[in-house]
């Protein structure tokens, strides 16, 4: 890789902490400036998922795991904030297997290599649904640059 994993994990990160309001940032303080912060994130985790698919993908589900465990520490605050950053990721990543598995605290992607058979089943469902199987298909076939 020419880009750390750890970088482009930490990246996500702050696109999502952008891109779903969660963050303490000036350009929030208006509706319009939140609502370009979420443009510019949305279309920068696009450009990630494009470069990197396979670490995009383990970054969306290390930012969904650590969502789901502030969940467990934290009550309302953590629950308006895990469901704000799927909401961005599901949005931001629409027909690309980063994006997340509705209903768990996993990217598609890890979900279709997971052990539980109903996980990948229902990961396998969206990617059908969602019509990105044809992405993720064709995705072996592309060049790493």
């Amino acid at each position: 890789h020419l880009v750390d994993d750890a970088a482009v994990r930490a990246l996500v990160r702050e696109l999502v902490t952008l891109g779903s309001g969660s963050g303490v940032d000036s350009a929030a303080a208006t509706p319009a400036g939140a609502e370009h912060g979420r443009e510019v994130a949305a279309r920068s985790i696009r450009m990630v998922d494009v470069k990197h698919p396979l670490v995009c993908s383990a970054a969306v589900d290390h930012v969904l795991g650590e969502a789901s465990r502030r969940l467990k520490t934290k009550d309302g605050e953590g629950d308006e904030e895990g469901k704000a950053a799927a909401d961005f990721l599901r949005e931001a990543l629409a027909g690309s297997a980063a994006g997340p598995l509705p209903g768990h605290a996993a990217s598609l992607g890890a979900a279709l290599d997971h052990p539980q058979a109903g996980l990948r089943e229902a990961a396998l469902r969206e990617l059908r649904n969602s019509g990105a199987a044809s992405k993720v298909m064709s995705g072996g076939a592309r060049k790493s640059s």
